[in-house]
């Protein structure tokens, strides 16, 4: 049962429709955000003109509804990136 669980099946489900929702669409928009590489986060880097993952992720929920977490909510190494959970229905992630 575990590697059913690990990687492979868990990419299969988590990747494809929701990796092309969400990273996808981002990328379209100019935002390099890479496919999550085999959990449902999908990691990206500040866009251009951001220094402060908090700030961002307050300035991004307050412009447009979407919620992220701030990379330097796992510490220092973290700073400069924001995580997204690949959990929302595709339609809504679109």
């Amino acid at each position: 049962m575990g590697s059913l669980l690990g990687g492979g099946m868990f990419t299969l489900f988590f990747g494809g429709m929701w990796m092309d929702a969400l990273c996808g669409g981002l990328r379209s928009i100019g935002w390099n955000v890479p496919d999550s590489q085999g959990s449902m986060f999908a990691w990206g880097p500040l866009p251009a003109g951001y220094d402060s993952s908090v700030d961002f992720c307050y300035e991004l929920l307050d412009r447009t509804g979407l919620l992220c977490t701030p990379g330097a909510a796992f510490g220092s190494l973290g700073e400069g990136y924001v995580r997204f959970a690949l959990v929302q229905p595709v339609p809504v992630m679109e």
